[in-house]
């Protein structure tokens, strides 16, 4: 999926059987060194920058399936702009 700087995303929150949805806003990657394929990911939501270390199970043109530790899982899916936004 494309990340783009200064949008909103649909965030899907799973764990333990529940599921939480937001809209989350300046969503960001960076790969960490090492061996293994691991990730940190950003994004803002509620007055707070969240940071979490995993590993990104699917990425799509429309989704991004990210995992942490412990089996939570992100779905982010980019949201469309509304109308009349400039």
């Amino acid at each position: 999926m494309k990340i783009q700087d200064a949008h909103f995303y649909e965030l899907v929150v799973s764990a333990g059987g529940a599921q939480r949805k937001s809209r989350v806003y300046n969503l960001r990657i960076s790969e960490l060194p090492g061996e293994k394929k691991s990730y940190q990911i950003y994004y803002y939501d509620c007055g707070t920058t969240h940071a979490f270390q995993g590993s990104i199970v699917e990425d799509t043109d429309d989704r991004l399936l990210f995992e942490i530790e412990g089996g939570k899982r992100f779905e982010f899916r980019p949201l469309a702009p509304s109308k009349g936004a400039r």
